[in-house]
């Protein structure tokens, strides 16, 4: 119940900065009921041991089951979802720029033994929703996140238990409903197609076989349009087929198009 009215006050307040009333309570909630494993300071910093062992088991483990989302949901679905919600604000955001960001970001964590990150569309549609949409809200998300690090990172695991999970729920409830809305505007049947195809496939855990196929049934479109003389871009395909239930095209409002991402 407690995640239900998280989720239902993180809808209707959502234009009021109610997500960082929730996060800060949140977090207030955890170091009173966790202060015994507060440990003040960074954690240590541990070196990777590199040998070919490894380097396979990190590829076949966790690179090429995670290949897919990143491609998907990393970096063609972020450039697509800051386009359709801020315009030519964000001409800037393309997917080769999401992709050389986040390639630098995980070499620098994996050279010193931290955990591999990605960008998001589900993330962006949160932090748009939730009122972070200028430059400065990434900005104050990454100090406040170096300070945590840096004053808890030390006993940081054993903290975050002690998150309310009701809020967290409520919140990420609460931001795949909006992201999820964004396929209303798939217009063209097969975007439809696609994107239920990708879903089921995903939702399976078959999200290599969802983008494969995406891939495929969108290419086979464009070649038999193009032979027939028929628009080869129905309208938003591209990327409802990769990211499925991403969707594509939220129409702006006047401040959205004068916001910066």
């Amino acid at each position: 119940m407690a995640a239900i009215a998280v989720a239902v006050l993180s809808w209707t307040l959502r234009r009021h900065a109610v997500a960082l009333v929730f996060v800060t309570l949140g977090f207030s909630v955890m170091l009173v009921a966790g202060w015994q494993e507060i440990e003040w300071g960074p954690s240590a910093i541990q070196f990777p041991q590199l040998s070919v062992a490894a380097f396979v088991s990190a590829a076949t483990v966790l690179v090429l089951p995670q290949l897919p989302l990143t491609f998907a949901n990393s970096c063609m679905a972020p450039a697509d979802a800051a386009r359709r919600y801020f315009g030519d604000a964000a001409r800037r955001v393309t997917p080769s720029r999401l992709a050389r960001s986040l390639g630098v970001a995980d070499v620098f964590a994996g050279a010193i033994g931290g955990m591999p990150v990605c960008h998001g569309a589900g993330g962006l549609t949160a932090h748009k929703a939730f009122g972070a949409r200028t430059g400065g809200a990434p900005l104050v998300m990454g100090i406040a996140l170096l300070v945590l690090a840096l004053v808890f990172g030390a006993g940081l695991a054993g903290l975050l238990v002690y998150f309310p999970l009701p809020i967290l729920a409520g919140l990420l409830a609460t931001a795949g409903v909006l992201h999820l809305s964004l396929v209303r505007d798939l217009r063209h049947p097969l975007d439809w197609v696609i994107a239920l195809i990708v879903g089921v496939l995903g939702l399976f855990g078959w999200l290599a076989l969802g983008l494969v196929v995406g891939l495929v049934v969108h290419l086979l479109f464009r070649r038999q349009a193009a032979g027939s003389g028929r628009p080869t871009e129905p309208d938003g395909a591209s990327a409802g087929s990769v990211s499925a239930a991403t969707g594509n095209r939220p129409r702006l409002s006047g401040d959205d198009k004068a916001s910066g991402v």
